[in-house]
């Protein structure tokens, strides 16, 4: 699967608690790379989800590290486990739960964090750490902190990754914030562009809060763009975005978007037209268009854009009204000047009319 799909390198995040379980992996693969069947770099780790266990657990990695270095395959990594999930409530968070006003538990103090960081520094090891909620992870911040400061110019420098579940954009934001407000470099990370539907206006909209925090934006390849790439040209004319998804927009406020811009005869780009929980807005939504469009205006979509398993395809407005996408898939639809041409979607510019002209 691997070497079909592209992948080179696996980060192995192991099995909690079952640390014998990971070393008979490990050496499975150590010998298939002994033997040159290794088609995959492999980081391996050893796992820690219990404070009473942190001197067993450092001497287990280190001991794992010995063991497992093998050409395309190392050990030097320990995760720990801050908390648990959002589902069962057992992630550590600032502000209670609604249904059971529990707050969940950080499994490590900041001072632990510290002192582990410290000895993985010294051995040369890296650390990787499981946390969801937003109290466990400014643990973690303030663990790492302490670290740097005692540490200083003997702290190794690497890479830190902070996430949080969807619906918690905020918080990441702070995070990332809090994390360059400490002197960290910080990538926020976003698919696509960070300015649009992105992460960039929340960033933005709280940095009066972090003065001595430097934001760029580094501008992306949106979908739209991409999407229309591998369609044609759909959007050589004036277009518009829309997204389906009523989490941020309601959808009394998405319908009246879609009216104006079918009544401007605008190209439209959708973005999120269905998900699981949203099986009929995508054709909701083409119902209204059909108020100003004909049934035949041509129309596309493209899932999984630049990825493995990409696939598009060209369609009428009518028939898009009973198509099956999904939170993957960009749908185009075209405006009055807009036709197949061959495997294309095309939107005249009005350039053959300036040339009659």
């Amino acid at each position: 699967y691997c070497v079909n799909t592209g992948v080179s390198a696996v980060f192995d995040a192991g099995f909690p608690e079952h640390n014998g379980v990971n070393k008979r992996i490990y050496a499975y693969l150590r010998e298939l790379d002994r033997q040159g069947k290794l088609p995959v770099y492999v980081d391996g780790c050893y796992v820690l989800t219990q404070p009473g266990k942190v001197k067993e657990a450092l001497e287990g990695v280190k001991r794992f590290n010995r063991e497992f270095d093998a050409e395309h395959m190392k050990v030097h990594t320990l995760k720990i486990f801050m908390d648990g999930t959002l589902k069962i409530e057992t992630a550590a968070m600032v502000t209670p739960y609604v249904d059971t006003g529990a707050l969940g538990v950080s499994a490590f103090h900041a001072e632990q964090v510290a002192e582990i960081l410290k000895e993985l520094n010294e051995a040369g090891l890296d650390l990787h750490v499981h946390t969801v909620g937003e109290a466990s992870s400014r643990v973690v911040l303030d663990g790492v902190e302490m670290a740097r400061k005692a540490l200083g110019d003997r702290l190794r420098k690497n890479l830190t990754i902070l996430t949080t579940p969807m619906r918690q954009e905020l918080e990441r934001c702070r995070l990332a914030m809090e994390a360059a407000a400490a002197g960290s470099d910080v990538a926020m990370v976003c698919g696509g562009d960070a300015g649009i539907y992105g992460m960039a206006g929340p960033l933005l909209a709280m940095a009066d809060d972090y003065p001595d925090v430097q934001i760029e934006i580094i501008p992306g390849l949106t979908a739209a763009v991409a999407g229309a790439a591998v369609l044609g040209a759909p959007l050589m004319n004036d277009f518009c975005v829309i997204s389906l998804s009523d989490l941020m927009t309601p959808w009394q406020v998405i319908e009246k978007r879609l009216r104006a811009a079918a009544a401007g005869d605008f190209c439209i780009c959708i973005y999120n037209p269905m998900s699981s929980r949203r099986r009929e807005h995508l054709a909701k939504a083409c119902r209204i268009l059909m108020e100003e469009q004909s049934p035949d205006t041509p129309c596309g979509w493209v899932r999984n854009i630049g990825r493995p398993g990409q696939e598009s395809r060209l369609l009428t407005l009518g028939m898009l009204a009973m198509e099956e996408v999904d939170m993957f898939t960009t749908v185009f639809i075209g405006n009055s000047r807009t036709r197949f041409r061959g495997p294309y979607m095309v939107t005249g510019r009005g350039y053959e009319d300036k040339a009659q002209v």
